[in-house]
Formats: C-alpha cells, structure tokens, sequence
C-alpha cells in the first residue's frame, strides 16, 4: 500500500511543479510578449480595413502613429539599456536597428526562455527568478522596449481607430476593431464605437508610476524611479480611477472636437483646420498644439531637453509619480501646472465647439454616450486629483520614505540620474533593487544601517544584494572596502530596528547564513555577535510569515550540520522555535522539509533528543507527516526513529 501512495504522491508534486512553471513562464514572457506583438498585428489588420474601404486618411494616420512608435521607442528604449547588460551583449552595435524594428521583445522572449530552462531553482514560486532576470539587465531592456510603443503607437493609434469609429460607425468588421491593440469595445448611440479596454490599458500604464516597486523609468539600466503606493491601498484605488478619468477625457476630446466643427469650411479653413482628401484635422492639430505646449512645460519644469519626449504621454496624463510630492518631486512637469493647463485646453475646446461648430447638436443626437462620458470624466477628474494631491500624497523628503541619502548611490549612478533626470530627487532612486556594480555604494549603505537610517525597503533590499554575492560556495564578490564582519554586525542592527518587518527578517536571516556558510571563520564571527539570538527572535516576532519561518528552519539546519552550534540553538530555544514553526505551517513542503533538517541535527545530541522528547516533539512531527509528500514522511519517520519513538508512515 506503501509504494503506491508514493508513486501518486510524486506524480502529484511533479504535476504541481509543471503546473507552477507554466503558470510562471506565462506571466513573466509570454503574456507580456503575446500583447505587445498582438497589438501590431492587430493595428495591421485595422490598416488593411482602412486600405480596402477606401479610407486612405486613417490609413495615413495609422501608419505615422506606428512609425511615431517606432521612432519614440528607438530614442527612449536605447537610452534605457544599460551598457553593462549581460543580456544586451549579444546583440550590442546593433541594438537602435533592432529596436526600432521591435525585435527586441521576441529577442527578450528567447533569451528569458533559455535563462528559465537553464536555471535550477528549489521552488518555483520563489523571486530568484526574478532577480536572475533583473540582474542580467533583461527587466531594463524589455522595460526599455516596449516603454515608446504604449506611449508612442498605442496611443496616437488610438486616437485614429476611435475617430474612425465614431465618425463612420462599425465600418462592417466591428470584431476586428474589438481585437484592436487586444481592447475590446463597446457600443454607442447612433453605431459608433470607443476603445474601452484602451481606456483601461492607458490608465493602468500610468498608474504603474506610483505602484510600489513597479520601475517606471530605467536609464542605461539603472532604475532612478519608482512608486510607493501599495496596490491595495485606497489612495492606489484613487489614483487609478483618475488616470482612467483623465485619459478617457483626453482620448475623448480630440475626436469629439474634430467631428463638432467638421463641416464648418470657412473657419476651418481660416482659423484652425486644414483639409485632406476632403477630410478635417482639427482634432489632430489640436493635439499638436498640446503636445507644443507640453514640450514647452517639460523645458520649463525640468530644463533639461532630453525629456522632451514625455510631451506625448502628458498630451494625456502627467507621465509623473502623483503620490509623490514636495520640493524635488518632478520627473517632466509639475504636476499642477499641467493640470491647469489641460483644464483650461479643455474649456477652450468646448468653447470653440459651442461657439463655431455647426455639429454639435447632431453630436448629441448620434454619440451623445460619448459626449456625456467626456463632460463627466473632464469634470470629476479635477477636485478628484486636488485630493490626492492634498491628502493622498507624500511629502517629500519624509522619514518613512527617504530611502538613502544621494551619496549612498554609486558614482556611475549618480552621474546617470545628474545628466538624465537632474530634477529628480536621487533618494527616490535607491527605492528600487539595487545592483552590486553601479546601483549602490555597499559601504555607505551598511554604515546607514548600523546608524537605524534605512529604512525597511532598502535594509531588505542592502540584505538581497550581499546574499546574492556571498553565494556558500562560491568565492565572496563583496567590494574590496566592505567585510564579512561589518555586513554581519550592519545586518544585525537592521534586525534590531525593522524587527516587525517579516520582508527585513527573511532576507537578514538569508543573508546571515549565506555569508556563515562554508566559512568557518565567519561562522564564528557570526555566534559571538548574537547571530543566533537574532534568527530565533525573527522566528518568534515573525510567526505568521511563512517566508520567515521557512529561512530560519534553514539557517539552523545549515548552521548545526556538522553538530556545531547545536547547544548554543538548544539553550535559546530553537527547539521550540521550530516545532512551532511545524505546527502553524503543517501544508507548507518548505517549511516542513527544513524543519525535520534542523530537527533532525539537533536530535543528533543526547540533550538535543532528550529536550525534544520533553517538548513532546513527536506528536508535532507525526501531524506534519499527514501531507502527502514521501520526502516529508520519509524525514519523518527517520526523526521519530532518532528520537527512539515509532510513528505512522503516512496515511
């Protein structure tokens, strides 16, 4: 009856692991890649449609706003790639051509393919694939890529489809307009048609600015920007229904402004509209006009001419953290300024339409759905930003938020951040994950942590960076200035001042052991100043964090291999510590796994098998063996047989 379970235990946990890298592979690379590729065989076929109906205007426009993207993405994306990316090597001297043919993501596609089926992970719900990719610079390059194509081609293209369809109807293939940059639609009064899910998709993308973690700007593969707003925070929720708001507004406008005055020659003519093929631009002027304007308040606010292209997003929305506020906070305008300014284009523009436009009333009569949804979303969006400008927002600098002082960043980074985004405060750029090279000065990180300064994103984050670099076997590739000893003793003072903060105890716990493991001497170093009064306490503080719990079982595992340590363990209650741990995770195979480890090290003293027999440690042991997992059990029952006292094998 044995054999079989186990068989059907296995075959269970393989299924779970194909099922988990699937599921992995398609959220990191397919997904991403399938939208991007899908949304120009999608403006392809729409072209087609405009072709073979004889609409050769939208034809025009669509194919300008695809080479706008493929121009905008060329001078952004090259300017996001870092030069030391191992991911661009391969295709380093050729990467502007490949960029503005939009090879890259397929590229990044194949390449992130080949780094998952060669990594060798020990869960595939762990972030180390992640990091693998951050660290070969393949996060910054598909970032890079695709960053001109959603601001550039998206949405000008956008604005050509939904012109189309509310200025002619359906035009007979209303489920290819549905399939158009993957955004499906919904139908107005009179058989016009808007882009719904670009709304959506728009919106989103600018909200991503202010969504804790997301890097919303790279520069030659170093992160100088991110948000600080949790996703399932109420001001998030705020702030994601007015870039919706906004960017329904601005989408909106300039169609509903060209179709309002349409048919009134002379002043079109004279005062604001050429004519093409018998059909008017004054929507497309007027956006030109804005997005003049908005190039003139980029220089303005920032002077620097190099951002001179975030005049196209902010034609829409500010391309600008919301959530973020206070002398310094700027990234290409200010953000009150360029709501005054999109207001009062917006009361122009209803102005003009009232007073020159003939088409209005027939407006009302064939999209007066659109009309409204335009009125609605230009009025609410307004007191909607002043409160979370006024109330959402966070004042900067500010304790809780003030990562790292800017002498805490590397020279290289420094220089990149100074020449790129001047206006950008150098503290918002050590929010992001470091890099061991050009992110950070490691040294100055690790005195700001021994002072209590950092904060818990960048104590956690300082942790995840000497972990990776103090790999157990592997040579240590810590900077020349910075020691074992001083990471421990900055590592364990960060413990000390962030200890409720499960995110700084796993990754100090991690850290420790990484930098004890296999190095005797350090191991030593290690004990003598406290290392395993601190793992127990971030085991004990941290008791519902399953991450943290699963590091210290694996630390005390690691660091009692060889029956050293064990008494020190055993005295400050790492028996406890770990039965507890059994206890509150009995489905968690992570846990469970390293849990038996250390038990099983400390079982292998007489003290350490009398003190889990008195802590009535095979009652703990014989639950967790009711998982079906034949590694679980099989550790199981060689624990109980150490200890001297016979279990079940299963269920």
């Amino acid at each position: 009856m044995w054999a079989p379970m186990k068989t059907g235990c296995t075959m269970i946990q393989a299924m779970e692991t194909s099922f988990t890298k699937l599921t992995h592979m398609s959220v990191h690379v397919v997904l991403p890649v399938a939208l991007f590729y899908g949304d120009l065989v999608s403006d392809a076929l729409v072209m087609s449609k405009f072709w073979q109906a004889q609409h050769y205007q939208y034809f025009t426009l669509n194919a300008l706003a695809i080479l706008a993207g493929l121009v905008t993405t060329s001078v952004i994306g090259s300017a996001g790639m870092g030069s030391a990316s191992e991911a661009l090597q391969p295709i380093r001297g050729c990467t502007a051509v490949l960029t503005f043919l939009h090879v890259i993501p397929l590229y990044c596609f194949f390449f992130t393919f080949w780094q998952f089926a060669d990594a060798k992970f020990a869960t595939y719900k762990s972030d180390a694939f992640d990091r693998r990719l951050r660290d070969k610079g393949l996060t910054a390059l598909m970032a890079s890529s695709i960053i001109g194509e959603t601001f550039g081609e998206a949405m000008l293209s956008s604005f050509v489809q939904l012109y189309a369809a509310l200025r002619h109807g359906p035009l007979q293939w209303p489920s290819l307009l549905a399939c158009s940059a993957a955004r499906p639609k919904a139908s107005f009064d009179g058989g016009g048609q808007l882009v719904l899910l670009s709304l959506i998709s728009l919106g989103e993308s600018f909200s991503k600015i202010d969504k804790f973690g997301h890097v919303s700007r790279y520069r030659q593969g170093q992160a100088v920007v991110v948000g600080l707003a949790k996703p399932q925070s109420v001001a998030y929720a705020a702030l994601l229904l007015y870039r919706w708001l906004a960017v329904c507004s601005r989408l909106l406008l300039f169609p509903l402004f060209q179709l309002a005055l349409h048919e009134d020659w002379l002043f079109l003519l004279l005062v604001f509209e050429l004519q093409l093929w018998h059909v008017a631009y004054g929507g497309s002027l007027l956006w030109i006009a804005d997005c003049i304007l908005q190039a003139g308040l980029v220089v303005y606010c920032t002077e620097n001419r190099w951002k001179l292209f975030f005049a196209i997003p902010n034609t829409l929305s500010s391309f600008e953290p919301l959530l973020l506020s206070g002398e310094g906070a700027l990234l290409s305008v200010n953000v009150e300024l360029h709501a005054v300014l999109h207001c009062a284009e917006s009361v122009a523009a209803i102005w003009m339409a009232n007073a020159f436009g003939s088409g209005v009333p027939g407006l009302w009569e064939e999209h007066g759905f659109a009309l409204r949804l335009f009125l609605a979303s230009s009025v609410i969006q307004w007191p909607l930003l002043l409160i979370l400008r006024c109330f959402c927002s966070h004042q900067l600098p500010s304790h809780d938020f003030v990562a790292v002082r800017d002498d805490c960043l590397s020279e290289e980074a420094q220089s990149i951040c100074d020449s790129c985004d001047a206006k950008i405060p150098l503290y918002v750029a050590a929010i992001v994950p470091f890099t061991m090279k050009s992110g950070c000065d490691v040294a100055k990180l690790l005195d700001l942590m021994m002072k209590g300064q950092a904060s818990a994103q960048v104590a956690a984050q300082t942790c995840d960076l000497i972990k990776r670099h103090v790999l157990p076997k592997k040579s240590s590739e810590l900077p020349a200035n910075v020691t074992a000893a001083s990471c421990m003793q900055a590592v364990l003072c960060a413990m000390d001042a962030h200890l409720s903060s499960p995110e700084v105890q796993e990754q100090a716990v991690w850290c420790l052991k990484n930098l004890a493991l296999n190095r005797p001497e350090n191991e030593e170093t290690l004990m003598t100043l406290g290392g395993a009064e601190a793992i127990l306490r971030a085991m004990t503080e941290n008791c519902s964090n399953e991450a943290v719990q699963k590091e210290g079982c694996v630390a005390l595992a690691k660091l009692t291999t060889e029956h050293q340590n064990v008494l020190e363990f055993l005295s400050l209650g790492a028996g406890e510590a770990v039965l507890k741990a059994l206890r509150n995770y009995t489905t968690s195979t992570g846990v469970q796994w390293w849990a038996f480890q250390a038990l099983g090290n400390l079982a292998e003293s007489s003290e350490g098998r009398a003190k889990l027999r008195n802590l009535l440690a095979a009652g703990v042991i014989n639950a967790a063996m009711s998982s079906c997992n034949s590694e679980i059990q099989e550790k199981g029952q060689l624990l109980l047989e150490k200890l001297g006292q016979v279990g079940h094998t299963g269920p």
